[in-house]
């Protein structure tokens, strides 16, 4: 080899260099910006799972809410069953007792 091609050779490792440290110094960039993404999107998932964590405990409350408010419906319907079916049952007596009363007042 001679001196003019080790100079053509040396010149194109030079470039190559220097391709290389731009092609380096871009995929830096990239990267530096993805992991700033990440970071952004691990900020997201965890807001989201505090969001998560939050209505699934209001969903509790609701869930017990619905529970404690349905149980004075059912126990009033089941007072209010008793009540009619007494009712029911005592009127004959009542209704006897008062046609008696008035059998016996017209009597009189």
């Amino acid at each position: 080899m001679n001196l003019e091609q080790a100079v053509q050779l040396l010149n194109w490792l030079d470039e190559e260099h220097r391709k290389d440290k731009a092609q380096i110094a871009e995929l830096a960039s990239q990267l530096t910006q993805q992991y700033t993404q990440v970071a952004g999107l691990n900020k997201t998932v965890q807001d989201l799972e505090e969001r998560l964590a939050r209505l699934q405990s209001q969903s509790l409350r609701f869930t017990q809410l619905e529970q404690t408010a349905g149980q004075p419906k059912r126990k009033s319907r089941w007072r209010w069953s008793n009540m009619t079916n007494a009712i029911h049952k005592e009127r004959p007596k009542h209704s006897k007792c008062a046609n008696w009363n008035v059998s016996a007042a017209i009597r009189f």
